[in-house]
């Protein structure tokens, strides 16, 4: 069997003893379920990354998907060749703990991120050609050919050659089966075509249900994102939020947002939201101007990561100086959560000490 044909077998055989349907995987994984589907119809030219990610969304060793077809023997299997990487798995145990051993080579100038393995993940890489800089991606460790470099591989990391082609053996311990759990940092691929817009699309409708039924905020940063923070960030609300909201929104707050890690998505629970939204509160809201300014302050409160217009702004401001203790407390709130010090009027005086 050649090695699609082994990679389809075991990722429909391990998806279906998980009970999910390829929405469902898609939905896990961030890969549209398109990709998917060729892929375990035996076509497709999958990174390893994507493979990576199938694995941990499948809560799987990653050896699994790539053995022979009877997974439960130490196999060889073909080998995968990415733009600058090829991967061979060489053994995979099958006790406590489960051990993968791996041979790696990277071309010269080549560098390699890794997503976070499930919790518990350890990784051992033993150089035998060249040199290779390993771990943290913000500070690699630089083993060279007959060193060792062990890390934890539950977070971010990276392989990368030098100006030299390079060969390492990569040992990778999994912890004891049902001790991984949920990680609130989700780390994607960068979408290069439509089609990868649509895996992410699918993350983000599961993380939206998740965040609504009680589970905490999550976090989906980017890899390979060739943008500067700015573009990369308009590109993902443009390709997320425009044209129609998402579904599930609420009590949900989604963001977008850039820092110097680059652009990512942010879905937090609203733990107080809808404040003065129940039907009975129009009918009221139209005979009281108090009680209008008011649900609509809430309402300004309830987004506190949204600009506000020039419109809001001043309706803020001139609500913080109302003599209604109700506004002007809810304008402060508004206020404050953009970044401008405004105590109610209530409060003003009370705010000051002399210094002497």
């Amino acid at each position: 069997m050649n090695t699609m044909s082994i990679l389809a077998g075991n990722l429909l055989k391990a998806r279906e003893q998980r009970g999910l349907t390829l929405t469902g995987l898609a939905e896990r994984c961030g890969i549209a379920k398109s990709t998917l589907s060729t892929l375990e119809s035996g076509e497709g030219n999958p990174t390893v990354e994507t493979l990576w990610a199938i694995a941990n969304a499948l809560d799987v060793p990653f050896g699994l998907l790539v053995s022979g077809a009877d997974v439960g023997e130490n196999s060889l299997a073909a080998e995968l060749a990415g733009e600058g990487s090829i991967v061979r798995l060489i053994e995979r145990s099958d006790g406590e703990p489960e051990i993968e051993v791996y041979s790696v080579e990277l071309k010269a100038g080549y560098r390699q991120e890794s997503a976070p393995h499930p919790a518990g993940v350890c990784e051992r890489v033993t150089v035998l050609s060249g040199a290779m800089l390993v771990g943290d991606p913000e500070r690699p460790k630089l083993v060279r050919a007959g060193e060792s470099c062990a890390f934890a591989a539950d977070v971010p990391h990276v392989y990368g050659a030098t100006d030299r082609g390079t060969k390492a053996l990569v040992f990778i311990e999994y912890p004891p089966r049902g001790t991984t759990g949920g990680r609130s940092v989700i780390h994607l691929d960068w979408p290069s075509t439509a089609n990868g817009w649509d895996g992410v699309r699918s993350a983000l409708d599961r993380l939206l249900i998740e965040v609504s039924n009680g589970v905490d905020a999550r976090l989906v940063r980017f890899r390979g994102c060739k943008l500067a923070a700015k573009a990369a960030r308009n590109e993902l609300r443009k390709q997320l939020f425009d044209g129609g909201s998402r579904p599930f929104s609420w009590p949900l707050l989604s963001l977008v947002d850039a820092d110097r890690q680059g652009a990512y998505l942010a879905v937090l629970p609203l733990r107080f939201a809808a404040a003065f939204s129940h039907p009975a509160s129009s009918a009221l809201s139209a005979a009281s101007p108090e009680l209008s300014a008011a649900r609509a302050l809430a309402r300004l409160a309830e987004s506190p990561f949204l600009p506000l217009s020039d419109g809001e702004m001043g309706q803020a401001k001139r609500a913080v100086i109302s003599s209604s203790w109700t506004l002007s407390a809810l304008a402060s709130e508004v206020l404050i959560q953009r970044g401008l010090l405004a105590l109610p009027r209530s409060l003003r005086g009370r705010s000051q000490a002399s210094v002497r």
